[in-house]
């Protein structure tokens, strides 16, 4: 089974590796990118696969999310539902871990 925090800590650890070139409010624009580009999300079965490894707060929040966001209707697929819900964990996973990586370098 897929390590969600891993992927979203090797993320984390890319994003630091170019902090100079960034501030703190450019983190959730960044932190979107990465997880908006990620096979993650991008491919369904990958999708399904991290939705399916999420944390069960984790992914309720990722829920609520797109909920939020009016993304669901009678249109959405599964394929998309499960895409959706891994785009907005990933991006959580990913800012927290970019946290936790500024506080250990303060």
């Amino acid at each position: 089974m897929l390590n969600v925090y891993k992927i979203a800590e090797g993320y984390a650890s890319d994003i630091m590796e170019e902090r100079e070139h960034w501030s703190e409010d450019d983190l959730y624009d960044i932190a979107h990118e990465y997880a908006d580009d990620s096979a993650h999300v991008i491919y369904y079965q990958a999708a399904h696969e991290f939705v399916q490894a999420l944390p069960f707060d984790v992914k309720n929040d990722a829920e609520q999310n797109v909920a939020d966001c009016g993304l669901i209707n009678e249109e959405i697929t599964y394929n998309q539902f499960a895409t959706l819900i891994a785009y907005f964990a990933l991006q959580q996973l990913i800012l927290d871990a970019v946290q936790v990586k500024l506080e250990e370098a303060a």
